[in-house]
């Protein structure tokens, strides 16, 4: 039997037409795939009943046809037919009849081994290269599923291998014949553009018509397992102590790569805010959170390979290959921000599950990230990418004044600059570096989005209150944050879909989020999990070790979190700054540490008498923390701050550039902002 495939027609009767006629020259029998008809109203306004005649144009020779083929057995049901459906308010009315055995076909058909459907139910994706996809748990053995619904013809082969499942775009050319032997997913186009699908069931090929497939583009997903058989469990890990211990406290073999500079032969002493309290907090070693690695070790049963991995990547990349020769490997993380692209590499030479360098790539360039969201209603922002000042001010003058400048790549809040008017555009471009984008200020609260992914499900663990000065830099972290149900089900939203965009299906997210007056708005977003202490926050409020299960995720596909949980408490942390009103200064005493440590959960104070501090401008000029927890998170936020309060600074300030010495002033004691 052959099939002629048509998807999303849109009441197109004109394209439909010699459709039919090329079906009929080929023997094919000609089965609509849903939305045939366009509804004239959107999802919202379905819910109102309405006569026939504002649901859909009348078109009397395209309905008699589209009859035809539904007494065949040829029409499925789309999205835009149950919406006229569920909004007729009289099957009896005018038009009515017509209408009535339009919209009473089935939702899917089964042809041999192939499943026809729309896809409106499907959850998606979007693969590397551009093409959305339905989200599979797992390929059905040589089953073919045919579909339209995004309007993008498409051939994708799916393929398993232990733990995994890869989607891969396959090229084809318009007219020639494809064998689909296994499992695929095939979108078969727009109709209302001209694309169809011819599909002989005997012979198990495809063949597009109208146009050729979108063609490129590969993600692997990570399948999630019952146990923990097999020679499963083995990870590189790209910096960072977090994941290695929690990779020991799993029992998973690793690969540790870390940067000789980073790495000391002894056992480190990892500092943890557990989620059961165990008596006064005490200081451990120096963290800034995911993206400060500090000194690594060697441990039992773990192999260690030093070089700089930002730069060697030859070498890594032979030498992992070497070791996944002799040990597969389940998978490559880094929590670390320079081991994040280095470790998207090797997924993507060893065919390894999670983020592929492009989708990590995106997340790192703001200008990519931006472009993505372009012309996306409710997720785009004003912006240009920029060189120099004269770009900041042409921004200014089409979008208006404030706007920011950020490099391209940057985190930590470095060199993000709020510009309030032109005379401060230059000073910005400067910071900023050789290439930046400059983009509309978002107004409005900040929060970051704390989020595991699983083979293509997006839980959100956690939502993070921020505190911020002027200039961008967090002072203060709150688990779970202060927002009304609805503000947090619409950020919940925008994080799902914009991780679909960029097609990351593995792993944890920190993405970051501004709640502005016209809705919540995108910042940016990074395949870890968030730094600053996040995680601790997160495991006290949620009892959820992010970085344990991102690596039970991988090493095993063992999934810990199921769904969004109900925090049993809050935590925050308040961070500690110089209380200077000039550039620089010396730190001649600190004051009060013992009584903080007494009753917080965690401080940790990074100077002392002799060292001399800056004013914030980005987070490495920050002194240090307080981490404390509470009923509540406001109750939390506010033990933290009240604890930092006690650390009091004295700094004397220093002469700044191109002063006299000793035109600065004297010492300033103060508290911690």
């Amino acid at each position: 039997m052959r099939y002629a495939l048509v998807a999303d027609l849109h009441g197109r009767g004109d394209r439909l037409e010699p459709i039919a006629r090329a079906a009929a020259g080929h023997g094919a029998r000609l089965v609509l795939l849903g939305d045939y008809l366009d509804a004239k109203v959107s999802k919202r306004d379905a819910a109102v009943w309405r006569p026939a005649a504002e649901l859909v144009d009348h078109d009397g020779p395209l309905w008699d046809l589209l009859a035809g083929r539904a007494a065949e057995g040829g029409l499925l049901l789309g999205n835009q037919e149950e919406r006229i459906r569920d909004a007729l308010a009289d099957p009896g009315g005018p038009g009515a009849a017509s209408l009535r055995p339009l919209l009473s076909a089935p939702a899917r058909l089964r042809a041999g081994r192939a499943l026809l459907v729309h896809g409106h139910e499907f959850d998606w994706f979007r693969v590397e290269g551009g093409v959305w996809a339905p989200k599979a748990a797992a390929p059905v053995d040589d089953e073919v599923t045919f579909y339209g619904h995004s309007h993008q013809p498409a051939l994708i082969r799916l393929t398993t291998s232990p733990g995994v499942l890869t989607y891969e775009v396959l090229r084809a050319v318009e007219g020639v014949a494809v064998p689909v032997d296994g499992a695929h997913l095939v979108n078969v186009g727009p109709a209302k553009d001209g694309h169809w699908l011819l599909y002989d069931e005997e012979e198990g090929t495809v063949a597009f018509h109208g146009g050729a497939p979108v063609a490129g583009g590969r993600c692997r997903v990570r399948l999630p397992r019952e146990g923990r058989e097999g020679r499963d469990g083995r990870l590189v890990i790209i910096g960072g102590a977090s994941p290695r211990a929690a990779a020991r406290r799993l029992g998973v073999e690793t690969l540790f790569v870390e940067h000789p500079a980073r790495f000391a032969p002894h056992p480190l002493e990892l500092e943890s805010a557990g989620p059961e309290p165990a008596g006064p907090a005490s200081a451990g070693p120096a963290s800034a959170g995911p993206e400060s690695a500090g000194p690594a070790s060697a441990v039992l049963g773990e192999r260690a390979l030093l070089l700089d991995y930002e730069r060697d990547r030859g070498l890594l990349g032979a030498m992992a290959a070497a070791h996944h020769r002799e040990s597969p490997l389940a998978g490559a993380l880094s929590m670390t921000e320079p081991g994040l692209l280095p470790a998207a590499r090797l997924r993507d030479e060893l065919g390894l599950p999670g983020a592929s360098a492009r989708t990590t790539g995106l997340l790192r360039d703001k200008r990519r990230m931006r472009a993505l969201l372009d012309g996306r209603r409710g997720m785009a922002v004003a912006w240009a990418a920029g060189t120099g000042p004269a770009d900041v001010e042409r921004f200014a003058a089409r979008h208006g004044y404030p706007c920011v400048v950020k490099p391209v790549d940057g985190a930590g809040s470095a060199a993000v600059t709020r510009v309030d008017g032109p005379a401060y555009a230059a000073e910005a471009a400067r910071l900023a570096g050789p290439e930046f984008i400059v983009e509309e200020f978002l107004d409005g609260p900040e929060v970051s989005v704390e989020s595991l992914s699983f083979g293509g499900e997006h839980v959100i663990v956690a939502v993070t209150g921020k505190g911020l000065t002027a200039g961008f830099v967090e002072i203060s972290h709150v688990v779970p944050a202060p927002l009304p149900p609805g503000d947090l089900e619409r950020v919940g939203d925008l994080v799902r879909t914009f991780l679909d965009l960029a097609g990351l299906q593995d792993g944890p997210a920190h993405t970051e989020v501004v709640l502005t007056a016209g809705g919540p708005r995108l910042v940016e977003s990074h395949d870890r999990v968030g730094g600053d202490r996040i995680n601790d926050l997160v495991r006290l409020a949620y009892g959820v070790d992010m970085v344990e299960a991102a690596v039970a995720w991988f090493a095993y596909g063992e999934r810990r979190v199921t769904a969004p949980g109900e925090a049993a408490r809050g935590a925050a942390v308040t961070f500690l700054t110089a209380p200077l009103s000039r550039g620089r200064g010396l730190v001649t005493a600190v004051d009060g540490v013992e009584e903080a440590r007494a009753e917080a959960r965690l401080v940790k104070v990074r100077v002392g008498p002799g060292d001399t501090v800056t004013a914030v401008r980005d987070s490495h000029d920050r002194l240090g923390y307080v981490l404390a927890d509470g009923p509540t998170g406001p109750e939390a936020l506010a033990r933290s701050r009240a604890l930092a309060a006690r650390i009091e600074f004295t700094v004397k300030e220093l002469p700044q550039d191109g002063e006299e010495p000793g035109s600065a002033d004297g010492e300033e004691p103060g508290g911690a902002r």
